[in-house]
């Protein structure tokens, strides 16, 4: 005859276990694993759900690469030591997303040379920390012929940026269209020291080009500005005012590295 402790015991290794595995299991199903993931449709998706493959799978085609994701590596790279992982890959991509809002500290390199994106989607990006963006869009697009554009800059809190040397250098550069969405009419530049190279370049070719009003950038801290643009003077479609754009920050840079002693 069972004892009452027996009873039990039984009770728990029958019923309540499974019934506890049950729902871990069911939770462990529904728990959000991120990664990056590049799609046969040439997607790469930044710091991707789990929860979200499937869906995307339909829209996408099937995963070719899945990359460590953001939560997991933070995302600081180096164009020697550390490049981005979907480097050797770049020449699949083709659209680049983020699936979930993240929040990164250096930005440098992430987009560098991926040569036949045409669309970048960073709305979802926090900038509030980053403090380089620098080569963070250079080349991208620049085999790309027909529209070059990249989505939510205009959202972007650059209030704690210092290096955007070469971000956008030759971005979009043989593109018949070439747009920063948004504009960067609003970005707080007032810590960015290095701005050379910046946009030289960036939709040499384009018939439509737009990049919003720099005029009123803040110069306060800038030191090195030299080729900021390049010479636009034989496409007519770019905004006349770039130069004069140049200029400003060329001067400046003069006036602070003077101050500061680095002439």
């Amino acid at each position: 005859m069972m004892t009452k402790k027996l009873k039990y015991i039984y009770i728990a290794i029958y019923i309540i276990v499974p019934v506890i595995m049950y729902f871990f299991l069911q939770w462990y199903l529904q728990k959000e694993i991120f990664s990056t993931v590049l799609y046969t449709d040439g997607t790469l998706i930044i710091e991707e759900s789990s929860l979200d493959k499937e869906k995307n799978k339909e829209k996408h085609g099937s995963v070719i690469k899945e990359y460590p994701s953001f939560e997991e590596d933070g995302y600081i790279f180096d164009n020697e030591d550390h490049l981005p992982y979907w480097q050797k890959d770049k020449d699949w991509i083709k659209a680049i997303e983020i699936g979930h809002r993240i929040q990164p500290t250096d930005m440098s390199f992430w987009f560098n040379d991926l040569y036949y994106v045409e669309s970048i989607d960073v709305s979802k990006v926090d900038t509030s920390q980053v403090k380089s963006m620098a080569y963070l869009f250079k080349e991208a697009g620049c085999f790309i012929d027909d529209t070059f554009v990249i989505k939510g800059l205009d959202s972007w809190n650059t209030s704690n940026v210092t290096d955007m040397q070469w971000m956008f250098r030759a971005a979009g550069s043989d593109a018949e269209n070439f747009k920063l969405e948004g504009g960067l009419n609003h970005w707080d530049t007032s810590k960015v020291r290095v701005m050379v190279f910046m946009f030289y370049f960036a939709g040499d070719k384009a018939k439509n080009w737009y990049i919003g009003d720099l005029s009123e950038w803040s110069t306060a801290s800038i030191i090195a500005a030299n080729n900021m643009f390049s010479n636009y003077s034989n496409n007519p479609n770019i905004d006349d005012r770039c130069s004069k754009w140049m200029d400003k920050f060329i001067n400046a840079s003069i006036v602070n590295a003077a101050s500061e002693n680095l002439n």
